[in-house]
């Protein structure tokens, strides 16, 4: 999977889980975009996406047709959450504000770099660590979600 909840902010309780209708093809592991329009419901997520789309993360392989629904965990705040990188995790990463990408055969990954993303509204994942026992190495933090209740009265999101 990209995408791994590590932690739900301290709580021994499962995570909440929603079904949501979905639009094209979404699978387990990929952050999933909600759709603002006509009840559409979820869409993958790509490097267009940004905190006031991004939803959450899809447990289930899917097909959008009229009736497929996803199983999906909603992102809180409290949550942490390990992300699959397309560079190797550096400690000049973590600080960072990462946007989401999506390559067929590659699955969703963050884009990892030493710098801010330059549209602060891109930056959807804030880097706040790492964990080198895996492979090449994983991203841990959270989502960042602006539903305009996380904006800083200068427009900047955390």
């Amino acid at each position: 999977m990209s995408f791994r909840l590590i932690s739900s902010g301290g709580s021994n309780v499962d995570p909440t889980v929603v079904n949501m209708p979905c639009s094209g093809t979404i699978r387990p592991g990929e952050v999933v975009d909600l759709l603002r329009t006509g009840g559409q419901g979820v869409s993958i997520s790509s490097g267009a996406s940004t905190s006031t789309m991004v939803f959450g993360v899809s447990l289930d392989y899917k097909e959008g047709k009229s009736d497929a629904e996803a199983k999906v965990i909603p992102f809180t705040k409290s949550q942490l959450w390990a992300a699959d990188c397309y560079n190797t995790p550096l400690t000049s990463h973590i600080g960072i504000r990462h946007i989401i990408r999506t390559t067929l055969g590659r699955g969703a990954y963050i884009e990892n770099t030493a710098t801010d993303a330059a549209n602060v509204s891109f930056g959807v994942f804030l880097a706040l660590g790492m964990d080198t026992t895996k492979g090449t190495g994983v991203l841990v933090g959270r989502f960042i979600q602006n539903d305009n209740t996380e904006a800083y009265p200068d427009g900047n999101v955390l």
